[in-house]
């Protein structure tokens, strides 16, 4: 069964965005990747991929995650990156 990403996106971003502030499944979690990354991980997503390897920030955005500012995100990332070594920090979508 088929779906419209655009109508998904609108109807997610009800649920994902409140003002200035978005859900977050996972902040400041290191990572290995690119020599060392802090990511902070954002809930829903408006593709329904056939592989994608995560299920409830996806499917079930309502019912996970908590609500962040900008700030808040950039205060938890640096501080993740300076602990660790990091010199990349990232967002991104589950």
């Amino acid at each position: 069964m088929g779906y419209d990403p655009v109508k998904l996106a609108a109807a997610t971003e009800q649920v994902v965005v409140d003002g200035n502030r978005r859900k977050y499944v996972r902040l400041a979690r290191p990572l290995r990747f690119y020599g060392g990354t802090s990511s902070a991980t954002e809930v829903g997503c408006n593709l329904r991929c056939k592989f994608c390897f995560s299920d409830k920030p996806v499917r079930k955005p309502a019912s996970t995650g908590k609500f962040y500012t900008p700030q808040e995100v950039f205060d938890a990332l640096d501080a993740s990156a300076k602990k660790y070594g990091h010199k990349l920090i990232s967002a991104s979508a589950s």
